[in-house]
């Protein structure tokens, strides 16, 4: 009887231990699937701000973004035409207007492990001259 109670117990104890490690996991998940929704979250912003909120000019850009966040912009003339509108009120109206690349980058580190999410888009804007 008492070896039974013994065998009981530790069958027991190892499903206990088997549903902690699976709930420990399951948090883990938890937390990383929350850092990259806060960090997609961040691109998004980052993106709008970039494409629709400033003058587009080719180049990079990095900085922090708080609460361990940090990000960077490449911009990337991609190419360059006329626009029509400006060519048809004459030469002088034309003007030059580039497709421009755009790709955002936010990194972070849980633990040891760095973890990044990048969104990439194109935008229209003015082109610098030749």
């Amino acid at each position: 009887m008492l070896l039974e109670a013994l065998i009981a117990f530790l069958i027991a104890a190892l499903a206990l231990s088997g549903l902690y490690e699976a709930a420990t996991t399951a948090l883990a998940g938890t937390e990383i699937a929350a850092g990259y929704d806060q960090a997609m979250s961040r691109a998004r912003s980052r993106l709008d701000t970039v494409c629709h909120g400033a003058t587009l000019t080719a180049g990079q850009s990095a900085g922090d973004d708080g609460g361990g966040y940090h990000w960077q912009v490449r911009v990337a003339l991609a190419q360059t035409a006329f626009d029509a509108l400006g060519q048809a009120g004459g030469p002088d109206a034309a003007r030059r207007v580039g497709l421009y690349d755009v790709t955002v980058e936010v990194f972070w580190r849980r633990g040891h492990a760095r973890r990044a999410v990048q969104l990439a888009s194109e935008a229209v804007g003015p082109a610098a001259s030749p």
